[in-house]
């Protein structure tokens, strides 16, 4: 499972009233997924996106380039993942 723009999946509710991004876990739990993963920007920097994953539990598994960013430096984001084994 791959979400795009997963920032407004966590935000947005749900016919529960649940936050969306919270439903994700609960869908890789019961389909018998230990990790779910996601990428923060490092540059451009996002502290608060990087604040909120590790607060959610999220812990780093490693850095990569993944193209130009529109400042022209090269973009940066920090891969991370949670886990519940």
């Amino acid at each position: 499972m791959i979400l795009q723009k997963a920032q407004m999946t966590w935000v947005e509710r749900g016919p529960g009233s649940e936050p969306l991004g919270f439903r994700v876990f609960d869908q890789a739990h019961s389909s018998g997924r230990t990790l779910v993963t996601c990428e923060v920007n490092l540059h451009p920097p996002n502290p608060g996106s990087l604040r909120f994953h590790e607060g959610l539990g999220f812990r780093a598994l490693g850095e990569q380039e993944t193209g130009l960013g529109s400042d022209g430096m090269p973009k940066r984001v920090r891969l991370m993942g949670r886990s519940w084994v």
